[in-house]
């Protein structure tokens, strides 16, 4: 498990600021947010990446359901933990994942 803050330290640098979402998607989401914690390779296999968080984004008739999956507590930091959060809400409200400003 000690290879998630480093992966994460990678991330952010290579991110630089997309991590911070646009002003337009960096809102409360007001529709049925769940945020489920999981395990490392849960994650990795849920996300179909090496991440600390992603999203899944309900489409269709039921709209305005979106789920964050995140790395289970105590493998990062509160405050890239609140970063992490801003960030995976915004592509709840629309924020497309290829990171445009």
């Amino acid at each position: 498990m000690r290879r998630i803050p480093v992966l994460m330290a990678v991330l952010l640098t290579a991110m630089g600021n997309t991590m911070i979402p646009p002003e337009r998607y960096d809102h409360v989401y007001t529709g049925k947010l769940l945020v489920l914690r999981v395990g490392a390779d849960d994650l990795n296999r849920i996300c179909k990446t090496r991440t600390a968080a992603c999203v899944v984004r309900e489409i269709g008739p039921d709209r305005g359901r979106c789920t964050i999956f995140m790395i289970r507590k105590g493998v990062i930091s509160i405050a890239f933990e609140r970063k992490l959060r801003r960030h995976e809400r915004a592509h709840c409200n629309g924020w497309s994942h290829r990171h445009p400003r």
